[in-house]
């Protein structure tokens, strides 16, 4: 079995008992009566970038989507896309396209997003790819400059949705 396959596997067994334990806490709380005191799911991408580090692409939790930081990663190669800013924001704004759709979310279910950039003074063409994306009843946003990102990357973005009452999908 190659490496590969034993992390999907590993991956695979994780979010099974991510969800059993989930399932577990639920139904101990209807039996008591009650909320569960925490509710939270995690969702790894199949087919956007992989996280490069030990989190979670996004986590569910309290009706909301907490969407980790995407960056310009091509998901074929998971290496940064090559073209500078603009590219990197255009594979970003895929990204995130591709992982919202995996979980039955589009752009208009988002409702803050946080923009980070390693030089501000490219905020315009970046906010031109953008607005193609996010058309009408925009979400709220910020936008920073940092000194560096992961992989050497010029953007990053992550954001919040919201979940609808039909529930996330993954």
């Amino acid at each position: 079995m190659s490496k590969k396959e034993k992390k999907e596997k590993k991956e695979k067994k994780e979010k099974k008992k991510a969800k059993l334990q989930q399932k577990a806490a639920k139904k101990l709380a209807k039996a008591a009566g009650k909320k569960p005191a925490f509710d939270k799911s995690c969702f790894l991408s199949e087919k956007g970038p992989k996280p490069v580090g030990p989190y979670s692409t996004a986590c569910i939790s309290g009706g909301l989507v907490f969407l980790s930081g995407v960056i310009g990663l091509d998901p074929a190669k998971n290496q940064l896309v090559e073209g500078g800013l603009e590219a990197q924001a255009a594979q970003v704004l895929k990204n995130i396209q591709t992982i919202l759709g995996e979980m039955n979310l589009d752009f208009a279910h988002v409702v803050k997003t946080n923009v980070f950039m390693t030089d501000i003074s490219k905020f315009a063409p970046f906010n031109q790819l953008y607005a193609g994306y996010f058309t009408e009843n925009c979400p709220a946003r910020s936008a920073v400059e940092v000194s560096a990102l992961p992989l050497g990357a010029e953007i990053e973005v992550e954001l919040v949705a919201v979940v609808p009452e039909t529930g996330v999908a993954f």
